[in-house]
């Protein structure tokens, strides 16, 4: 649902208006012909075994009532009390405007709320409960959005400002709040398991007549989708004075089914409990094959890989034939496509698995017999998900299809969330981040070829954590959640909670995203401060907030401590207040230019770290690049943006910078939504367009002439991520625009395609797959080994010649950062000692005359005439060059080494030794 109103002044303004006296109609509600004027709104009141309560609960109903002169019938309808409580209201219907229906037991409080509403009399119907825990008072404000025409449904909250909970035990407070998160992707409503609430009559008369639960707001949440609009008010709930709750386990079981139903799942306790014994079995089946695999000498990916993959066949037939067969509504067909999915589920819960099992049993130091259980534990939880809610779905065509839609990206966002994290102390590092981790070790405010920030972050981590993996990734997982969280406000400003949701789930599977949120380049921090820079330049020249330039100061000022790239931010600012005439205004207003020199103070560490080095790092990036031999890359660019964007993503970019389908309009219940929406989308159109345009016209302008890089476009999608949230659902794809109908027919297959691409690489990357198959050369893993072979020959070299030699990486610095890193690793055990050697005896190829970016300005262990090299590169062609030998006195002939992982070799490398000259 949409972001809920509380209580605006609007609405207060409105409820005098709605509720004012005017001409009346009467009606007769009791056996002694009293006539009472005809109701306004009808208030349900269901009850079971209520007689305590209810004298005092139509008294005050009445107050409140006649005190905002409301005109108002109450129907009670009584679910088969066994008390005196059909007495009492019998008692009480000569005096009052009220009815009194009976009904048999056990039908359901759901029931009960359909049978009033098609006995009111009244068009808005408001639904409280008769144990005094809702405040009578607050039904006047409740009935005023509803019958003012602002909201369609209108909810007594406990969770909105000025809303409370008075008595409860902090415990209490922290099982509610968390059991309304199990409704966020129905919606956004704060209190959605509320039963005070106010409905047009003809809404609830649309519900199914055989609605089960006790929640029946969910079900009008569910059923009316995104095109309601709610408001929620804010109430004091009351525990019951009198009586016993009627609320117990069972109550919160069914309201678990019940979101499942109402999210299209096959999901109960009934199919929950049949697939857990299906889980035991293939588990039992399982465990027992990965033990005989490990026996028998199997390596730890191949036995894992293997035993899943052959329970998973057995879980199958099981769960088709029997599990969710039984599920009233279940699609039950046995088909290929069904068993197609059902293993793309499992090769996603194989890849989980296989992280959770790497990380306990590398950083963790389990077992692997023991890690397999939490391991198993994770895949089972994959696996029932994409059974019940995606392989063997409850077809229900009365539920509105982007709640489907925000279902599944909220699964996607938690997979991805869990895989990233499983897998952030798996692969080797890359190339780039073993040089950012060499940044961290010589901590400086600025760097040649980078801002500081990286560093900055690997260095904190690794303080923390050690010189692993997963200590320098970690800094990019955390990223990445403040980059979410950035999209996640952008988008609900401009189109709704709805479309926030989803467009979430965009984020996290677009491979650019995925990639920065994984591996800890500048990127990393880049797209998070451009995320957030985004939000806050929405909020001031949108939402016309000037507090908001602040945010943009500090957004661009750690931005550009992250990557210089983010300058282009300021360029498009400066187009969009030149080119929007009301935005002009903040020329002549002091807000954007303290956001101004607020970015420079906190970028002014890099600043100074340039006036300091000739303004080396700036004209690296600049002048450097511009002076550079001319190159046609243009391709290359357009090619680099498929693959950030895969294509489904790039030809829905491409379809939202050309126009198709239109102005996405703003959700009609958000909180966001301004009152002239057409202006506001063309607003909103301007703002997106110039933010990806103005960046990558200047990327494109660059590529006609000079090379480019693969990553350079990513942070410029971001701004196009709420408007491919907007029409992820087929519900908002305009029927004339047959691109857009085609790409959203492509994105189921597109985000399982990436997560099972993404998933397997990684899996790969750690742990092979059947068979030991790792990719064949690959300069990605194999470095621990290697730097173990490396770090034996220098031990060796050393004992011959009584001299420690230096370990040369002769690329531009990939060899030279990677040694290190895993060299530090190696020699772990010798202590700072050993820590001392990997980092200054690991140096680069400047000393025979090449460049080696930063290694060629730190001040590492000098290399002296007569000193001993080990030259290390992965071709051997580049060790018997002329400009090479000529460094030296002596040069040893070129030998290979092979590097491995899990005993298969994965990589080949040249060494030569020699006496340096100088």
């Amino acid at each position: 649902m949409f972001k809920p109103i509380i209580s605006p002044p609007l609405i207060r303004a409105a409820a005098w208006a709605a509720l004012a006296p005017g001409v009346k109609r009467w009606v007769n509600f009791s056996r002694k012909d009293a006539t009472f004027p005809m109701p306004t709104v009808s208030i349900i009141v269901p009850t079971l075994n209520e007689a305590a309560n209810i004298d005092p609960l139509i008294t005050r109903i009445e107050a409140a009532c006649l005190g905002a002169a409301l005109d108002y019938e109450i129907l009670v309808v009584d679910d088969g009390s066994t008390d005196d409580t059909r007495d009492r209201v019998r008692c009480l219907l000569p005096d009052h405007p009220l009815r009194l229906i009976e009904r048999e037991p056990d039908h359901g409080l759901a029931g009960a709320v359909l049978d009033a509403a098609a006995q009111a009399a009244a068009e808005v119907v408001l639904v409280i409960d008769a144990d005094l825990s809702h405040p009578p008072e607050a039904i006047p404000a409740l009935a005023a959005p509803i019958l003012s025409g602002l909201a369609d449904m209108a909810i007594g909250s406990r969770y909105v400002t000025g809303g409370s909970t008075p008595g409860w035990s902090r415990l209490r407070r922290l099982v509610s709040r968390f059991a309304t998160l199990f409704s966020w992707p129905l919606t956004e409503v704060q209190d959605p398991l509320s039963g005070f609430f106010a409905v047009r009559r003809r809404r609830l008369l649309a519900l199914d007549k055989t609605v089960s639960g006790f929640k029946i707001g969910l079900e009008l949440l569910a059923q009316a989708g995104e095109s309601l609009r709610v408001v929620e008010i804010p109430i004091a709930f009351h525990d019951r004075v009198e009586g016993r709750s009627k609320f117990g386990l069972a109550n919160g079981f069914a309201y678990l089914e019940q979101l499942a139903r109402l999210l299209g799942g096959s999901a109960s306790g009934g199919s929950a409990l049949r697939f857990g014994l299906v889980g035991l079995l293939g588990m039992a089946l399982d465990l027992s094959l990965f033990s005989l695999l490990l026996s028998r000498g199997v390596s730890l990916g191949t036995a894992h890989a293997t035993s899943f993959l052959l329970a998973t066949i057995n879980n199958y037939l099981l769960n088709a034939y029997w599990a969710f067969r039984r599920e009233p509504g279940a699609d039950r067909a046995v088909t290929f496509n069904r068993y197609a999915l059902f293993l793309v589920v499992a090769v996603l819960a194989l890849c989980l698995r296989g992280g959770v099992l790497a990380a306990l049993t590398g950083g963790g130091g389990w077992s692997p017999r023991l890690a397999i259980l939490p391991a198993v534990l994770a895949a089972a939880g994959v696996n029932y998900f994409g059974a019940a809610w995606l392989v063997f779905p409850v077809r229900d065509r009365r539920v509105a299809p982007e709640l489907r839609w925000n279902l599944i990206t909220w699964a996607v966002v938690a997979y991805v969330l869990c895989l990233r994290l499983v897998y952030l102390g798996g692969p080797d590092l890359l190339q780039e981040e073993a040089y950012y981790w060499s940044y961290a070790q010589r901590l400086d405010i600025g760097y040649l070829d980078h801002p500081p920030m990286v560093a900055w972050l690997i260095w904190l981590s690794t303080s923390v954590f050690g010189d692993t993996e997963f200590a320098v990734r970690l800094p990019a997982f955390l990223s990445g959640l403040v980059a979410a969280v950035f999209v996640f406000k952008l988008s609900r400003n401009l189109y709704g909670g709805g479309v926030a949701r989803r467009a979430l789930g965009v984020f996290a599977v677009l491979p650019v995203f995925f990639i920065c949120g994984f591996l800890m380049t500048p990127d990393a921090p880049l797209i998070a401060c451009w995320a957030a820079a985004l939000h806050y330049l929405e909020r001031a020249l949108l939402g016309r907030h000037s507090r908001a330039w602040l945010g943009v100061g500090a957004a661009l000022g750690l931005g550009f401590l992250s990557k210089y790239s983010i300058g282009l931010l300021g360029l498009a600012t400066l187009v969009y207040v030149l080119l929007d005439r009301p935005s002009r205004a903040w020329l002549r207003q002091p807000a954007p230019y303290l956001g101004a020199l607020l970015a420079l103070l906190i970028c002014s560490p890099v600043i100074l770290w340039n006036a300091q080095h000739d303004w080396a790092s700036f004209a690296f990036q600049s002048t450097n690049r511009l002076a550079g031999d001319f190159h046609f890359s243009l391709p290359q660019l357009v090619g680099s943006m498929l693959l950030l964007l895969s294509p489904t993503g790039f030809f829905a970019a491409a379809g939202a910078l050309l126009g198709k389908g239109g102005i996405p309009p703003m959700a009609s219940g958000s909180v966001h939504a301004p009152a002239d929406e057409i202006g506001a989308s063309a607003d909103r159109r301007r703002f997106e367009l110039i933010y990806t345009l103005v960046p990558l016209a200047v990327l494109m302008l660059f590529s006609l002439t000079r090379a480019i890089k693969l990553n350079w476009t990513g942070p410029i999608w971001l701004v196009l991520v709420p408007w491919l949230g907007y029409f992820l659902c087929s519900g908002r794809v305009p029927q004339g625009s047959r691109l857009l109908q085609r790409i959203h027919r492509l994105w189921p297959a597109t985000m399982a395609g990436i997560m099972l691409t993404l998933a397997i690489m990684l899996h790969v990357l750690t742990l092979a797959f059947p068979l030991q198959l790792y990719p064949a050369r690959s300069s990605l893993i194999g470095w621990h080994d290697l730097a173990d072979q490396i770090e034996r020959i220098e031990d060796r070299i050393e004992q011959e010649t009584g001299q420690e030699p230096m370990v040369v990486g002769m690329d531009k610095y990939g060899i030279t950062s990677r040694l290190a890193f895993y060299r530090t690793s190696v020699l772990k055990q010798r202590g700072p000692l050993g820590r001392e050697e990997s980092l200054n005896g690991t140096i680069g190829r400047h000393v025979v005359g090449l460049s080696s970016l930063m290694y060629q300005w730190w001040q590492l262990r000098p290399a002296v005439p007569g000193s001993m090299l080990i030259l290390v590169d992965e071709d051997p062609e580049n060790l018997t060059k002329r400009s090479v030998e000529r460094h030296f006195e002596s040069l040893g002939a070129v030998q290979q080494i092979d590097a491995h992982k899990n005993g298969s070799r994965v990589g080949t490398f040249y060494y030569r030794i020699g006496q340096w000259k100088g």
